[in-house]
């Protein structure tokens, strides 16, 4: 087996291939933000609850960074921003309006759906930068892995508040 390494007992990573990897991620998880940002302020007014409605003006204000941070990541390591396999993360995300609209307006209801779409992504998020932190360690690149600390760590604080405010609502919820 080519990509083997017999003495450490661990499979080679070829760095370069997982500098393709890194930036197609970095690129997903991007495109992603730049699609929430459009979309988010559509969200703002909907919510029954007035914590919900702040925690949407909070997450908007959250990814505004996390883009700024992103862009910033592009030109470290001197790759341009692709929108070109995005997809997936687009899908999911206008499934999530699709599902919103369809429930009724100001109803408990469709806080719930909104507290729902934002969980998941926030989880997608999550699992996305702590697969480009670790990669970003492999390849050494250190302030990177800063940077998308940083983000790791807005989007778990996102998650909690989107928690808190479930509870709210009487779900019993659980971290992690």
């Amino acid at each position: 087996m080519e990509n083997f390494d017999s003495n450490s007992g661990k499979l080679k990573l070829d760095k370069q291939s997982l500098k393709t990897l890194f930036v197609d991620q970095l690129n997903v998880v991007c495109c992603a933000k730049h699609n929430l940002i459009k979309n988010i302020p559509g969200l703002i007014d909907l919510p029954s609850f007035i914590d919900l409605k702040y925690a949407f003006e909070e997450s908007m204000e959250s990814s505004e960074r996390q883009i700024k941070r992103l862009q910033e990541i592009f030109g470290h390591i001197k790759e341009e921003v692709s929108e070109e396999r995005c997809q997936g993360m687009k899908a999911i995300i206008n499934e999530a309006f699709c599902a919103i609209e369809t429930t009724q307006e100001k109803s408990v209801t469709r806080d719930l759906a909104m507290i729902f779409y934002a969980k998941i992504i926030e989880h997608i998020e999550i699992v996305s930068y702590r697969m480009l932190i670790s990669i970003a360690a492999t390849l050494e690149y250190t302030e990177i892995k800063n940077l998308l600390k940083e983000s790791l760590d807005e989007s778990k604080e996102n998650d909690k508040l989107f928690m808190m405010i479930a509870r709210e609502y009487g779900l019993e919820m659980t971290p992690g």
